[in-house]
């Protein structure tokens, strides 16, 4: 029996139903003591046996239907145990199953498998905690920056940085200008870095948006631009976002072009950068010859023979080829013991730890010490971090504007695929990457991100604690 309790004002209502009950001339109703209810009861004996085989029979079938639903939803996913409840609420898309068909789920379920949605809600708690950083990001903030910039030589600084932005529904723009100020020193900072924010917002009517007004009047020390202007040749274009992506990019490095500066990195603001990124990137980025770093690995790269660095280099649970290696033992293993997917495995063992977390559990060493590498990758995709050495700007560009801008052709594309290929130059990246993108939810696919993996990189690290 299945009973519900309702209350009505200082009355208590009992009603009980059997599972899918018997109507018609078999059943009969008798009222439940001491309540307005009614139970249907069959009459003879066959006829309840019969009503219950049927409860069962259906109860089975809408079991079956639960499991067929989750492997629909669980794209990319295999679930390690059927039964289990743990994997068929992770995988099961229960929006819209409210008695209201106007009401729909306050949460967001069915991600391609458990790692995507583990790595979207730790990107989503980022999110909060920028908001919350850049609130009490005061007046007294900012003049330390802007004294540090005052003292600051006045030759070009090695990095101009030129972040695009546009008004989202999710702030990831706070996550990226929160991770620029909180981790790296305000000298180290204003030393190195020339920093542009641009407005590439084009949509009628949210041109202009709270976050960005309020960053505009904080850092004093930033160069702030509007390009919110339609282009002229691209009025006429339904979809002009291609085609206004590609003159977006050449004004972006033409930015870098006039600043002088050693390198110019152009950053989506759906990125989030790693602590200490300016000292990284000197580190590892700022040199004139890059060691073993050929297709081989078995010769130097010189500066003049290289298109970009790419920052950002996915490692994605569930959507490179390479989560679909084979397991180990001890993953086959831990997988019957943990009952965890094949993705949710490599997730674990890939994913970096930052300091915050492993301090907290009192591990040693507290961190996995990060090996940064700069290599020759092959994506042939992403404009979301990559930093083009100066001495290369020109013929960039030049390449950049040699396409009419109104065929559409991915900026991306453009230029990790047909520029290299045109110019014989190679791409390198850094392994783990410098900046992650965390864009998880998109302007331009609107809503549509039911069974979506997400571009990120899992072995990116946050916070190493260092200073």
């Amino acid at each position: 029996l299945g009973v519900r309790i309702a209350h009505v004002g200082d009355d208590v209502e009992m009603v009980a139903a059997i599972l899918d009950p018997t109507d018609g001339p078999a059943a009969t109703t008798k009222p439940i003591d001491g309540g307005g209810g009614a139970i249907a009861i069959p009459k003879t004996p066959e006829a309840r046996r019969q009503s219950l085989r049927e409860s069962d029979r259906s109860r089975r079938s809408r079991d079956v239907n639960l499991r067929d639903e989750s492997a629909e939803h669980s794209t990319g996913m295999t679930i390690a145990n059927a039964s289990s409840e743990s994997s068929v609420r992770a995988s099961v898309d229960v929006r819209g199953n409210y008695t209201n068909p106007g009401v729909e789920s306050m949460l967001r379920h069915g991600f391609s498998n458990e790692a995507v949605e583990r790595e979207v809600r730790t990107h989503d708690r980022w999110v909060v905690e920028s908001l919350a950083f850049l609130g009490t990001f005061d007046r007294t903030a900012t003049e330390a920056y802007a004294q540090h910039q005052a003292r600051a030589s006045s030759s070009p600084k090695p990095i101009t940085l030129v972040i695009l932005t546009v008004n989202r529904r999710v702030p990831y723009l706070a996550v990226l200008v929160s991770t620029l100020l909180r981790g790296n020193d305000p000298s180290a900072l204003t030393e190195n870095v020339e920093l542009h924010i641009v407005n590439i917002e084009r949509r009628p009517g949210r041109e202009r948006y709270y976050l960005l007004e309020e960053l505009r009047d904080k850092l004093t020390f930033a160069h702030f631009h509007d390009w919110t202007a339609r282009y002229p040749d691209h009025l006429d274009l339904e979809k002009p976002y291609l085609a206004d992506q590609r003159l977006d990019y050449v004004r972006s490095l033409r930015l870098c072009e006039k600043s002088a500066s050693r390198w110019c990195v152009v950053m989506e603001d759906d990125a989030a950068l790693c602590a200490n990124f300016v000292k990284k990137f000197r580190k590892y980025v700022d040199r004139d010859v890059f060691p073993n770093a050929s297709s081989d690995g078995a010769e130097d790269v010189a500066l003049d023979r290289i298109a970009m660095v790419k920052l950002f280099n996915p490692f994605n649970p569930g959507v490179r080829v390479r989560w679909d290696e084979p397991r180990t033992k001890r993953q086959k293993r831990l997988a019957l013991s943990w009952n965890e997917t094949h993705e949710l495995m490599l997730y674990n063992d890939n994913r970096a730890e930052d300091w915050p977390q492993t301090r907290a559990i009192k591990r040693r060493p507290p961190v996995r010490k990060i090996d940064y590498r700069v290599e020759s990758v092959g994506e042939w995709w992403s404009v979301v971090a990559n930093a083009y050495p100066s001495i290369g700007l020109n013929r960039t560009i030049a390449f950049l504007e040699s396409e009419d801008s109104r065929r559409g052709r991915p900026t991306d594309v453009a230029l990790c695929k047909n520029f290299l290929y045109k110019e014989n130059l190679t791409q390198l990246g850094v392994v783990p990457s410098l900046a992650n993108h965390i864009g998880f939810y998109s302007e331009n696919l609107n809503d549509n991100w039911k069974a979506k993996g997400i571009s990120t990189d899992v072995r990116f690290q946050l916070d190493d604690g260092s200073t």
